[in-house]
């Protein structure tokens, strides 16, 4: 698991790197109200971090909720 993360974290760009360091403390999942609040972050880097395959959820149709589940969580906090 760590080697795919690592290949997906090199994928990111600068900007997605830093809001997922920003979101990683949030344990239960985050909005993209949180998320504006944590760093200016288009919806567009939100969706980035899904697609990057950093073991994050998106829950659309709550209002983007989003969650980076267990071990995807524990990897951007160590980053």
């Amino acid at each position: 698991m760590r080697a795919i993360f690592e290949e997906s974290y090199k994928r990111l760009n600068e900007k997605e790197r830093e809001l997922l360091s920003s979101v990683s403390v949030f344990r239960g999942g985050f909005t993209r109200a949180d998320a504006l609040q944590m760093m200016d972050a288009p919806l567009r880097t939100l969706l980035g971090l899904a697609d990057a395959a950093i073991d994050v959820n998106v829950t659309p149709d709550r209002g983007y909720a989003f969650s980076i589940r267990g071990l995807g969580r524990e990897l951007a906090v160590d980053r």
